[in-house]
């Protein structure tokens, strides 16, 4: 009889089958449905559900004879690819919040930083992955790398990311606040272990600049909407 062992996934289904008269059979000598049999070759064949992205299917054999002897065992395994990209970040300029109407008040600044804030896919960045930062802050340009090693924000160079935090999938720090009538905007990615990029995101807030606003009045119109 063969043994055969697979474990897809998490799943493990352990099977024996014999060849009883020419039909294989399995241990309880029903027909083994499913699976089929080369007598030219010696070749079994069935198939299995595919695992899911990431997950792996292994299949280990030993045939013991006649006579009680068994052979060692055989396997091969696979897995199947990821190839899902996480889901684009959602990149907020917390100061503008409320309203998050893209313009930023002295009063939302209050005299502090501009507070930022980055949301990902917590599992995919945990696994390995990292994350692209692109800040654009009135004329200066900054790109960052993240990545999380045993729970540790990182840079790209493995230094501690001095500056930015994180928790659970929530990144954040802050910036200078531009000068008046100034933007700044965060465009994010996240890459996960696999390499697979998500769309890019971003936000961006102007600093409001109060001054003076010119208004043109055509006289003719004005004059004629005066009551006499």
């Amino acid at each position: 009889h063969v043994n055969l062992t697979i474990v897809n996934g998490t799943a493990t289904t352990n099977v024996e089958l014999k060849l009883v008269n020419g039909e294989l059979q399995f241990a309880d000598g029903t027909s083994a449905t499913g699976y089929s049999y080369n007598a030219t070759t010696g070749v079994i064949s069935w198939t299995e559900t595919a695992p899911g992205e990431g997950g792996s299917i292994t299949v280990t054999a030993t045939q013991t004879d006649a006579a009680n002897n068994t052979s060692g065992p055989g396997s091969d395994t696979a897995t199947v690819a990821d190839e899902t990209a996480p889901n684009a970040p959602t990149v907020l300029i917390v100061d503008d919040g409320n309203p998050n109407d893209g313009s930023l008040t002295q009063a939302e600044i209050n005299g502090d930083d501009v507070q930022l804030q980055v949301t990902i896919n917590h599992a995919d960045f945990a696994e390995g992955g990292h994350v692209n930062l692109t800040i654009v802050n009135g004329t200066a340009t900054t790109n960052v790398e993240l990545k999380l090693v045993d729970g540790v924000l990182l840079f790209a160079n493995g230094d501690a990311a001095t500056g930015f935090t994180y928790n659970n999938g929530v990144i954040t720090w802050t910036e200078d606040a531009p000068a008046a009538g100034k933007s700044i905007t965060v465009t994010a990615t996240q890459t996960d272990l696999s390499g697979n990029e998500s769309t890019e995101a971003s936000d961006t807030a102007q600093v409001f600049e109060p001054g003076h606003h010119q208004i043109s009045v055509n006289e003719s119109e004005l004059r004629d909407n005066v009551p006499n």
